[in-house]
């Protein structure tokens, strides 16, 4: 005995609980009869010789018979009579595809069985070499605990810090609404998620990585043909003095603005209003490091945004226009089927304009 329940065999050298499922390649195991010990497999006897009715198998042996009828073995293995394979009929009854055929075996990889000379369709995994490595350590009582506060350092990183929030346009910030004669409105536009997917260009694949060296970082664009690269920028932003819908966003102190100046930003946190304020900080204290897409800094440089430091970029070579024009197209045409026409289009020259109008943008 080897632990609680278990058994050892000195043969192969292993633990066993039950004889069934011992090792099948072990040299102590007589595939007939089952048992597993120093006197196995079983030799064959003089003058004897039974073939067994129920599992097919042979044998030379008067003892080696009997017990594999009195134990489970004559109800739970076969042998194959064309090539001598011995199968294990509870396996086929769980799992129909493990029946037995000729010229077929395990495979370890695919956990299937297959013939032997097609060979496994999954190429086994290839160890990677392990390279030579340089171990860097550094005290941890020499770190610097402060932050420097210098805002041309995130030009080092590559963050994905291009995504912000939506855009809301009020009115007025604060209004006491008489209940008889005012009311407060707020108005919203449909969707434009859908048409814009169906009618814009897509980056398709990995993007190449483009890190521009110290002494080409300086640039002076101011037109959107002057952009060398089509995908997401790190470049140093200068808006202009005067916008009355600033472009790009950025984020300081948590708060998400459309500044013109960066220095005024972070000087009144909880915003101002001062009449007669003019700003009167210099380009590179009104500009910041801003990560956003070349379709949006693109439409940046035509209202008056100056790039004057370029530090790296995610250049994309292929875009599809049609990624997913197809996709919006078929829930739009169920879309407009349930519902009808949009409201305000009434007549048949109207009804065919709309539809000529989706065909172009979205069916073509």
């Amino acid at each position: 005995m080897f632990g609680f329940k278990h058994k050892y065999c000195f043969t192969c050298e292993k633990k066993y609980r039950k004889s069934k499922e011992h090792d099948l390649r072990c040299k102590s195991l007589c595939r007939f009869c089952g048992r597993i010990g120093s006197e196995r497999p079983c030799m064959a006897t003089s003058n004897f010789f039974k073939k067994c009715d129920d599992c097919g198998k042979k044998y030379l042996n008067e003892d080696c018979f009997e017990h594999h009828k009195k134990s489970s073995n004559c109800r739970q293995t076969k042998i194959c009579e064309k090539c001598g394979v011995i199968w294990s009929i509870k396996n086929y009854k769980r799992e129909e595809q493990k029946q037995h055929v000729c010229g077929q075996k395990w495979c370890q990889i695919c956990r299937q069985y297959h013939s032997i000379e097609r060979g496994c369709y999954i190429r086994p995994l290839e160890p990677k070499k392990s390279l030579p490595y340089r171990l860097v350590t550094f005290d941890f009582e020499a770190t610097q605990n402060e932050k420097i506060n210098n805002v041309n350092e995130e030009r080092r990183l590559h963050k994905v810090n291009f995504y912000f929030g939506g855009r809301t346009g009020p009115l007025q910030m604060y209004f006491d609404a008489d209940s008889e004669q005012h009311k407060i409105a707020y108005l919203d536009f449909n969707s434009l998620y859908p048409s814009t997917i169906a009618t814009t260009a897509f980056p398709v694949g990995h993007p190449k990585i483009f890190v521009v060296p110290l002494p080409e970082q300086k640039v002076n664009w101011n037109r959107g043909d002057q952009i060398p690269f089509k995908g997401i920028l790190k470049v140093f932003l200068i808006p202009p003095s005067q916008l009355d819908v600033p472009v790009i966003p950025v984020k300081f102190d948590e708060r998400l603005l459309f500044p013109l100046c960066r220095k005024c930003s972070i000087n009144y946190p909880n915003g101002a209003n001062i009449k007669d304020y003019r700003c009167t900080h210099n380009d590179d204290e009104r500009g910041w490091v801003s990560t956003c897409t070349s379709i949006e800094l693109e439409e940046a440089l035509k209202v008056g945004y100056t790039v004057t430091r370029f530090y790296r970029a995610l250049h994309y070579e292929k875009w599809d226009e049609n990624l997913f024009k197809n996709y919006v197209a078929e829930f739009m045409a169920m879309k407009i089927h349930a519902s009808g026409f949009p409201e305000g289009i009434e007549g048949l020259e109207s009804e065919e304009r709309f539809i000529n109008e989706c065909k172009e943008k979205i069916w073509n």
